[in-house]
């Protein structure tokens, strides 16, 4: 999959969660991007996009689904060859967690779990376990800016990833 159907597909996830903005109450949905610290068959930084959809179970406690795509394309030269090290992820994970509004702030923390599901690269996929920590800044009355870092084991505990994202979160709290 090149860059441009990367981006494509991306951008379609987002225009399919905005035709889906009639949300029901107590829930929300939205989109993330940021960058990615790993350590997976390699280190280094890449680019993390996220949509997810977040239900209200209880006044305090909520549930999302989420659809992170974890891209890294990088060429190297090593010992006169030029060598490709392009990686890319779809994580698709669930969060359990606790989030409170004190006016229009509204901090949040969860753990979750997902898979990690290898579309380009050397690397493997498997399970993954995360802990998640961020706050939402209310714009509107359904929107709200969002800051989260998510710090998460792939093929527990064999490789690392700390995802730092901004986005906009949209629906009926």
């Amino acid at each position: 999959m090149n860059r441009p159907t990367r981006f494509t597909s991306a951008v379609g996830i987002v225009v399919v969660l905005l035709a889906m903005a009639h949300t029901l109450p107590a829930q929300t949905f939205g989109a993330r991007v940021g960058l990615t610290s790993y350590d997976l068959s390699g280190t280094g930084t890449g680019v993390v996009f996220s949509a997810f959809r977040t239900w209200s179970v209880q006044s305090d406690v909520f549930v999302t689904g989420s659809l992170p795509l974890f891209d890294k394309a990088r060429t190297e030269r090593f010992n006169g060859f030029v060598v490709a090290n392009d990686i890319s992820l779809l994580l698709p994970e669930f969060t359990v967690g606790l989030r409170h509004t004190f006016g229009r702030i509204e901090p949040m923390v969860g753990v979750g779990a997902g898979w990690a599901i290898k579309l380009r690269g050397t690397q493997r996929g498997g399970a993954t376990l995360h802990a998640t920590l961020g706050t939402g800044f209310r714009i509107g009355e359904n929107t709200a800016l969002t800051l989260t870092a998510v710090a998460r084991s792939v093929r527990p505990w064999s490789g690392s990833m700390v995802d730092l994202m901004a986005g906009v979160e949209i629906g009926h709290w």
